[in-house]
């Protein structure tokens, strides 16, 4: 039931996914909302944007979708990711901007940084264990909230580093989203286990 649960989230996410994008991309195309050329990019034309706010859409249409079948089967959410949703926003909004008119690297990670401690404050989540990975267990808050903003803003930029590269970065978010949803499946986390398939 669990894996049924995760195909109909995964497939109401792609359908709202393949329902809006091109009515984005023809919205961007006719006001001309495009990211350029430049020495930093490999792109040799114009490049309608907005293809986060297609994703965020497909985002939150699976996760209703999904955990209305969790509510429908008695299933409770072991975390609250209410606040997983308007840090998306701020974080599609923060590209939006960088990808217009430009953001300074500075002012860029001041907003990741704080989107991630926001993330933290409300929903509680941080690495705060390696589970005895490198014979190490669980540690404070002291350790576990700057660990936690390292890692995110890491990954974040680690990705838009090579997010000009057709379809790199969109594979290596798949396989790393599929192996999550595994690993939450086995370990009976199903409300991560639906996030991970909404993201893949």
């Amino acid at each position: 039931m669990r894996y049924l649960l995760l195909f109909v989230s995964a497939m109401a996410s792609l359908m709202a996914v393949r329902w809006i994008y091109f009515r984005v991309l023809n919205f961007a195309r006719h006001k001309n909302i495009s990211d350029c050329p430049d020495e930093r990019k490999l792109q040799k034309r114009p490049v309608p944007v907005m293809g986060g706010v297609a994703v965020f859409f497909g985002f939150v249409f699976g996760a209703l979708a999904g955990f209305a079948g969790m509510s429908a089967l008695g299933i409770q959410p072991v975390v609250n990711v209410l606040p997983v949703v308007p840090a998306m926003l701020i974080m599609m909004y923060i590209g939006f901007i960088d990808d217009n008119e430009g953001l300074s690297p500075v002012s860029r990670i001041v907003f990741e940084v704080l989107a991630v401690l926001a993330l933290i404050g409300v929903g509680g989540g941080c690495i705060d264990s390696f589970h005895g990975l490198w014979g190490v267990d669980d540690f404070s808050w002291w350790i576990a909230v700057p660990l936690t903003v390292l890692a995110s803003v890491g990954i974040i930029n680690s990705i838009n580093l090579f997010d000009g590269v057709d379809g790199l970065s969109s594979g290596i978010c798949i396989f790393a989203c599929l192996c999550f949803g595994i690993v939450f499946c086995s370990s009976y986390d199903g409300t991560m286990a639906v996030m991970a398939s909404l993201a893949a």
